[in-house]
């Protein structure tokens, strides 16, 4: 019983540090061609936290069925630095353009950030599901 006490709270402090995509939320639209904002959250970790970079992506749903994320960023909106600020969750906002070239219809936003935590690489996948409309 001890064991599964332990793993429970590490998955909880573990899920507490992930990145999150405040917005654009779920369900909403977004214009190929057009920009959107995308704000992206992460929790403070404190001193021991080095942010490397995030990566945004957006990649399609073929019949409404989103793809494992791991296996496929899809289409590269942003690469670079990460640098949330603000309390008490710091946050970054992020401007983008959807290419025209993304299939109308469903498609899963990606946000994946490489962070250092006490001198270990983290990788961290955060996902929301929006909806690609014409202008």
């Amino acid at each position: 019983m001890k064991l599964s006490l332990v793993t429970l709270a590490l998955a909880a402090v573990s899920a507490a540090q992930n990145i999150r995509i405040r917005r654009p939320r779920p369900g909403a639209s977004v214009v190929g061609g057009g920009v959107v904002s995308v704000v992206v959250q992460t929790p403070t970790n404190g001193s021991q936290l080095h942010e490397v970079s995030l990566i945004l992506s957006i990649l399609p749903c073929p019949n409404d069925n989103c793809p494992n994320a791991g296996n496929n960023l899809g289409t590269i909106l942003y690469e670079g630095p990460f640098h949330p600020q603000g309390a008490p969750i710091p946050e970054q906002t992020l401007n983008v353009t959807v290419p025209e070239s993304v299939p109308l219809g469903t498609a899963e936003l990606l946000a994946t950030h490489f962070v250092l935590v006490g001198g270990a690489p983290t990788l961290q996948i955060a996902g929301e599901v929006v909806y690609v409309d014409s202008d």
